[in-house]
C-alpha cells in the first residue's frame, strides 16, 4: 500500500490518530501528502502522492469528499489494486477494489505478477482454465491476513 487518504471530518477523531500509530508500530515510514502537511497534524517530509515505495513506506493524505478521494485515486493511483473503503452504503455499491489475485478468490495461483493495467476487472486465477471473473464482496472489518493458506 502505498496512498492513504482520509476523509477530512475524521481527521480530530482517534481513527486517525490509531492509524499513524499502528503504521509506527510496524515499522512504516509515513510521508505526507500536501493536504496533510498544510494542516500540521503530522511533521513530516511530504512526499508524491503517486509514487510506489516497495518497501514499509506509505503516504497519508485528507481528501474533502469522496469524489475527490475517486479523482486521487483516478490521477495518482496504479490503476489495478486501488481501493476505497466506506461505511456509507450510498457509495459502496459505486466504489469497488481493483484486487486481481485468484489465490485470495479459490481460483489457484497466479500466472505471473505485473504491475501494468489488465483488462479484468475481478480476480484472475487459473483454476480449470484462465478465469476471469467479476464479483461484488461485501465485509465487516476483514483483512487479507484471513484469506491466506495459514488463515481461513
Amino acid at each position: 500500500m502505498e496512498t492513504i487518504l482520509i476523509h477530512e471530518d475524521i481527521m480530530n477523531g482517534g481513527i486517525f490518530h490509531d492509524l499513524c500509530n499502528m503504521l509506527k508500530r510496524e515499522g512504516v515510514k509515513i510521508y505526507t501528502g500536501l493536504n496533510l502537511a498544510n494542516s500540521k497534524a503530522l511533521d513530516l517530509l511530504q512526499r508524491s502522492l503517486r509514487r510506489e515505495y516497495g518497501a514499509l513506506e506509505c503516504c497519508i493524505e485528507i481528501v474533502k469528499d469522496i469524489d475527490k478521494a475517486v479523482d486521487c485515486t483516478h490521477t495518482c493511483g496504479s490503476g489495478h489494486t486501488d481501493v476505497i473503503v466506506t461505511e456509507n452504503v450510498k457509495f459502496n455499491n459505486k466504489l469497488g477494489s481493483r484486487f486481481a489475485d485468484g489465490l485470495r478468490f479459490g481460483l489457484g495461483a497466479e500466472l505471473g505478477i505485473s504491475a501494468g493495467r489488465i483488462l479484468a476487472h475481478g480476480p484472475v486465477g487459473v483454476g480449470e482454465f484462465l478465469q476471469i471473473l467479476k464479483w461484488s464482496l461485501r465485509g465487516k472489518d476483514d483483512n487479507e491476513a484471513g484469506f491466506t493458506e495459514e488463515g481461513q
